[in-house]
């Protein structure tokens, strides 16, 4: 009885194997479906853009006497250089800078977040009922 169950047990692995050779078979398109999938490389650059000047403006403070900015962890006023560019005017949430004859504008708050401040400048928690 257990000759026969190990004869059954023989037969079936034998007709579950390829009969073909695994390099046959890879030769004929059948992948091993256990084998790890290799990425395919990945393109070489055709061409390097040239990298843009982002200046990343972090404080701005306007008083009487004084406008100072911070850009890129530069203390800056109107009329110093930073790199190439000139701070051509300093705003209370803004920033002028002309470079390479373009003026560019660096501001504190995203123009998204700014409107949504206009549509509402006080959130409601803060409001006070009327009594």
């Amino acid at each position: 009885m257990l000759a026969r169950i190990l004869y059954i047990v023989l037969v079936v692995l034998a007709a579950a194997s390829p009969l073909v050779p695994p390099d046959a078979a890879r030769a004929n398109g059948l992948d091993d479906p256990t084998r790890p999938v290799v990425p395919a490389p990945a393109p070489a650059p055709t061409a390097v853009a040239e990298p843009t000047v982002a200046w990343q403006l972090t404080m701005v403070r306007v008083s009487r006497g004084d406008r100072i900015a911070v850009i890129d962890g530069t203390v800056v006023r109107e009329g110093d250089r930073i790199g190439d560019a000139v701070v051509t005017r300093i705003d209370s949430v803004s920033v002028t800078l002309e470079h390479g004859g373009n003026r560019e504008l660096l501001t504190l708050i995203d123009p998204a977040v700014r409107r949504m401040a206009q549509v509402d400048p006080e959130p409601t928690a803060h409001r006070r009922s009327p009594r």
